[in-house]
């Protein structure tokens, strides 16, 4: 047996951290599938009106929604740097206005790919009925807007924005706007193409991640193991001489 202690040392804070990391992989794994099974629980909920998710309380992230009003397609905002299957584009919000209230929502109808140039406009659906039934989620996020985010643009009928932060298309709309956007499911008429996962990684990617800092730390001790304990292959030769 050789012990070198810095090899030692080096070894027992590599094993440490590899083990550490895997077991934070295992807990991230956790709170995904939690994560997961509350999210697909409010989406088996019966679809409600705003007013009615605001009035039950609790967590409305991705509650489902379904309500009537009308839409104002005269005050599209298009959110900038949108990529789905490799194409670049823009996802289309439309400011809707639930019918006898003054209830404004922010309606995100999904994607459509840029124009030719960057000052083309892009081909927008047209709203089918801009009175039917709204069938939608809400979307709960956190906004960090800085100063470039509330910067506008002017593309021909519609307005290029870098944030779909309800408060800042509040003030770009001077209209009040239910502080969480409402994305069209696909079953609404109006809603267009988008990939919106619920998280970008899947619990099964954090427990291959697991497995592989916890292979590393075994790497770690099969290492230092054979670094420590095994002495090689003997010179015959110099065997010879050590006996004589």
């Amino acid at each position: 047996m050789r012990l070198n202690w810095k090899v030692t040392v080096f070894s027992i804070v590599c094993l440490g951290l590899f083990i550490r990391l895997g077991f934070w992989q295992l807990d991230r794994a956790g709170a995904k599938e939690a994560l997961l099974e509350a999210q697909a629980m409010r989406q088996q909920m019966a679809p409600a009106t705003i007013s009615e998710i605001e009035a039950g309380g609790g967590d409305p992230n991705l509650r489902p929604v379904r309500t009537r009003g009308e839409y104002d397609e005269a005050a599209i905002f298009l959110l900038d740097n949108r990529v789905l299957e490799g194409v670049v584009g823009y996802e289309v919000l439309v400011p809707f206005q639930e019918a006898g209230s003054d209830q404004w929502l922010l309606v995100n109808r999904g994607f459509v790919p840029k124009g030719r140039t960057r000052e083309d406009m892009p081909a927008i659906p047209p709203i089918t009925d801009a009175t039917a039934t709204l069938d939608g989620e809400v979307y709960v996020a956190e906004y960090r807007s800085v100063a470039s985010d509330v910067v506008s643009a002017p593309l021909g009928s519609a307005t290029v924005v870098q944030v779909a932060d309800p408060a800042v298309i509040s003030r770009l709309s001077e209209r009040a706007l239910y502080p969480h956007l409402v994305r069209l499911r696909l079953t609404d008429p109006n809603a267009l193409p988008r990939h919106w996962p619920i998280t970008v990684m899947q619990p099964e990617t954090h427990r291959g991640y697991a497995v592989q800092w916890f292979a590393m730390a075994l790497a770690v001790v099969i290492a230092w193991s054979a670094f420590t304990f095994w002495r090689g292959p003997q010179n015959e030769s110099g065997n010879q001489e050590a006996h004589d």
